[in-house]
């Protein structure tokens, strides 16, 4: 009998459920990551596997991407995929270490962050950002003042991948938008862009066992 394995999220369009193949005897226990959930072998190696890297929070995504300056130059940094972020943020810190200048003239944007909390930010263009193999230039980002290290590649650019997690073998698969593979039998649940984020519709049960409509954010 083939064992059920963890679910992968496919971050931006779909749940993706996976199974290993048929065990022969002896029956076997499945492996277990360190979170409980059962390993599993990535649907496809045709997409771009890149390994998730860093110590961040337990929700966190961290990957390396490749930043160029206004100068030219090219830097690999640190950085969270953050598909509850509209647009791809730097705090002040970052971009100052890799060259980007903003200051009182720089146009002030506002941004909403996932708690719904209004924050002042700095509009500034970013020459290039790739993230695997796949170039973005001239993007519009924000700079948020903050002594902290933050860098969140946001949906502005995520939006271009089908995003496939593999926590227990530490990857992270981009597909090109809506080509990832769906096995049989997956569900299919429909995102809302707001302002705020992406949005899931969903509902739960009270104690009285009335339904509640709920609004989740992707994240």
């Amino acid at each position: 009998m083939a064992h059920p394995s963890r679910t992968a999220l496919l971050a931006l369009l779909l749940p993706l459920g996976l199974s290993v193949p048929a065990q022969t005897e002896p029956e076997r226990d499945p492996p277990v990551d360190a979170l409980g959930g059962d390993a599993f072998e990535p649907p496809s190696r045709k997409g771009e596997w890149l390994p998730i890297v860093g110590r961040g929070l337990p929700t966190e995504v961290l990957a390396e991407v490749l930043v160029k300056s206004p100068s030219g130059k090219t830097t690999t940094l640190l950085a969270t995929l953050d598909t509850g972020n509209e647009v791809t943020l730097l705090s002040s810190s970052v971009a100052k270490r890799i060259g980007i200048e903003f200051d009182e003239s720089t146009q002030v944007a506002r941004i909403r962050d996932a708690h719904g909390n209004i924050r002042p930010a700095h509009r500034v263009t970013l020459p290039g950002l790739k993230l695997g193999r796949t170039w973005f230039r001239e993007l519009d980002i924000r700079v948020l003042e903050s002594d902290r290290d933050i860098f969140l590649v946001g949906y502005d650019v995520l939006e271009t991948f089908d995003i496939v997690l593999a926590p227990d073998l530490g990857l992270i698969g981009l597909y090109p938008a809506g080509r990832a593979p769906v096995p049989r039998g997956s569900a299919r649940i429909a995102l809302r862009r707001k302002r705020a984020g992406l949005r899931v519709e969903a509902a739960a049960k009270n104690r009285q066992g009335g339904v509640v409509p709920l609004d989740l954010l992707l994240d």
